[in-house]
């Protein structure tokens, strides 16, 4: 923690309703702390980047589908479960079509990957095919 500056007052004691300039007070100090260096006093957290919170509503789609069904995904469950407000998944999407779109994206590259990683591991076609079940079932 730094201290940008600190400044000397006189404080009037809560009891007294009236200050008389003669009557006693207490000097303080008063110290000014640089709010940018703490890191628990900021005010929000720290914006994604569009791609990052993008990656992450998609995953969040994908979570709420296989919990609770295609039918029952909405916006605002969607929100809730990235713990943002409504209106910033619309920031990233146009509407829940383009969600699920991207959560379509989602799967196939995980697909694709699964693809590669079992394509060298075996040459074997029956084999390859096992563990590519395999990987889509964990």
């Amino acid at each position: 923690m730094s201290f940008s500056y600190f400044c000397e007052c006189n404080v009037i004691p809560p009891s007294l309703e009236r200050f008389d300039p003669g009557q006693r007070s207490e000097k303080i100090r008063v110290y000014v702390v640089n709010v940018n260096s703490l890191s628990h006093a900021r005010r929000s957290p720290k914006k994604l980047r569009t791609e990052v919170r993008r990656d992450q509503i998609a995953q969040a789609a994908l979570a709420l589908i296989a919990q609770r069904g295609l039918n029952e995904l909405n916006i605002g469950a969607l929100a809730k479960e990235v713990r943002v407000v409504p209106s910033a998944i619309y920031r990233h999407y146009a509407h829940k079509d383009a969600v699920l779109e991207s959560v379509l994206d989602l799967i196939s590259k995980s697909l694709l990957e699964n693809v590669k990683a079992v394509r060298d591991e075996t040459p074997d076609p029956f084999d390859r095919l096992h563990l590519l079940l395999q990987r889509h079932r964990s």
